[in-house]
């Protein structure tokens, strides 16, 4: 199995999140239409794209851990979600030896513009992410509780006290 480095992970690793964002953001959007297709498609479409993404996390994360010297096994210890919050960005910033190692030649050097992509593609990434969470459980709230209404913007309590 190949080595894989730093900027490398970190550009495949944001690419593959934007992926999975932009899946469950077409749920969202065309959850009714598919479920009325078929019961349950956009459920199941939801579970193969998850899956999928955890294949390619774990994947990815075993090159990675191999360019560190780690054995591949290693990346099951990703599966406990502490562990993963503190060594995933480790394995996004440290870097892996330059000559050859247990597992390998030494990959390429990134240059500046990998770089600057990788970064770029994380960020987009993590803002994606955060904004398709924030869509996808309102819109799962909406459909336990439709009768719950968002309280509107610029709502304040205190102008609605003495009933005036």
């Amino acid at each position: 199995m190949k080595r894989m480095g730093a900027g490398t992970y970190l550009l495949s690793m944001s690419s593959v999140t934007l992926v999975w964002c932009a899946l469950v953001r077409l749920r969202v959007a065309f959850d009714v239409r598919l479920d009325a297709l078929l019961p349950g498609l956009a459920s199941f479409l939801l579970v193969l794209g998850t899956a999928l993404f955890g294949a390619t996390f774990f994947a990815l994360s075993a090159k990675r851990l191999r360019d560190l010297n780690f054995p591949a096994w290693t990346v099951k210890l990703l599966a406990f979600p502490l562990l993963a919050v503190i060594v995933l960005p480790l394995l996004c910033g440290l870097s892996g030896s330059r000559w050859e190692n247990d597992y390998g030649a030494a990959p390429a050097a990134s240059g500046w513009g990998k770089v600057a992509m990788a970064l770029t593609a994380f960020v987009l990434a993590f803002n994606f992410a955060y904004t398709t969470g924030v869509e996808y459980f309102s819109f799962r709230r909406s459909q336990a509780a439709p009768e719950l209404k968002p309280i509107p913007l610029g709502y304040n309590e205190v102008h609605h006290v003495g009933g005036a």
